[in-house]
């Protein structure tokens, strides 16, 4: 019987990742923040040299695929899934598929910034690509203008990754009580999207719309690329936090972020970062936040096992209708829940 080492290898690298974001929050030694965050600081507080958690490592996650069926749906040789896909994202004309080979290396040049300006007047995807845009910079200077911020705010004005983004942009530029106030509104929001199912799901399509359906290996393949995107915000919000730690003001807003993350949070990873600001900034929550983010841990660790019996067995091939379901619940009810549904349906 075939085993798909490539689900179970990347399952355990998504929970050491989600480990690493856990824990890095709980150390307490000596951390030097980067040069342009020096003057800029309040109340600085000790810790660690972190490592960035809101993306991982890039790893190799797509084997080379050069049987009969695979050949079939493209690939040749050794080539590998992300191989496949950039070369058809680069050929594509459709503005969100332009939008998703963008999103999988951030734009860093004038003329990358101006197709991705032409593009959030394309896409139906908007939040995302002023999402990207917001990321982005030329020779390390920021990209996006306070009209096009406003504009992002506009379209998800209830989503506390969008408050990190302004709350960042105010902090980078001196405006401390703005930022203050951007990120107090983060901690009071009733969403925490930061648009990782989207992203799965613009790939995903690139795969329905050609075949029809998605095999398993192209499964854990899409989860393989879109684990090396950035989570937008997610690397300030850890910054901000224990520079500011010192200052009730921060302290609380902190205390806050951190139960929006944990219990509104798209990935596990988000809500990892969550319960371990918890443990720094909310004594009410950090305990039980910690618990459950072991149990789910483990959770996710026995499903992507059974996902792989599934595949193993049967095939596991995702319809566009399964694709559907799966998607809609990644977004309204979060990672897990949406793996726990395609365990089930497979």
């Amino acid at each position: 019987m075939r085993f798909n080492t490539k689900l179970l290898i990347g399952a355990v690298v998504f929970l050491l990742l989600v480990f690493v974001s856990f824990k890095v929050v709980l150390k307490s030694t000596n951390q030097e923040y980067p040069a342009k965050w020096q003057n800029t600081v309040v109340n600085p507080v000790a810790r660690t040299p972190a490592a960035d958690p809101s993306k991982s490592e890039k790893t190799e996650t797509a084997s080379g695929l050069s049987s009969e069926a695979s050949q079939a749906r493209g690939y040749h040789g050794g080539e590998t899934f992300e191989d496949w896909l950039v070369q058809y994202l680069a050929n594509s004309a459709r503005p969100n598929e332009m939008l998703a080979l963008m999103l999988m290396r951030i734009p860093d040049s004038s003329e990358e910034v101006a197709r991705l300006r032409e593009l959030i007047n394309q896409t139906s995807e908007k939040a995302l690509a002023l999402c990207l845009l917001a990321q982005s910079s030329v020779e390390d200077a920021p990209v996006i203008t306070s009209q096009e911020l406003e504009m992002l705010k506009s379209l998800a004005p209830d989503n506390a990754v969008v408050d990190d983004i302004l709350a960042e942009h105010a902090y980078r530029s001196g405006d401390f009580s703005q930022a203050l106030e951007h990120f107090q509104n983060a901690g009071n929001a009733p969403s925490n999207n930061a648009y990782q199912a989207k992203y799965i799901e613009m790939i995903g399509d690139v795969y329905l719309d050609r075949y029809g359906y998605l095999t398993g290996d192209e499964f854990t393949d899409i989860l393989g690329v879109s684990a090396a995107q950035t989570v937008p915000g997610l690397r300030f919000v850890h910054q901000v936090c224990y520079a500011n730690a010192l200052d009730a003001a921060w302290h609380s807003a902190c205390a806050k972020r951190a139960d929006v993350l944990f219990r509104q949070g798209e990935t596990l990873v988000e809500r990892a970062v969550g319960a371990g600001l918890a443990l720094d900034f909310d004594d009410t929550n950090a305990a039980r936040y910690s618990e459950q983010i072991q149990r789910d841990q483990l959770e996710f660790m026995e499903l992507s096992e059974a996902l792989n019996e599934k595949i193993t067995v049967s095939g596991g091939m995702i319809n566009r209708e399964l694709w559907q379901e799966y998607i809609a619940l990644y977004e309204q009810e979060r990672q897990l829940a949406a793996l726990r549904f395609l365990v089930k349906r497979l």
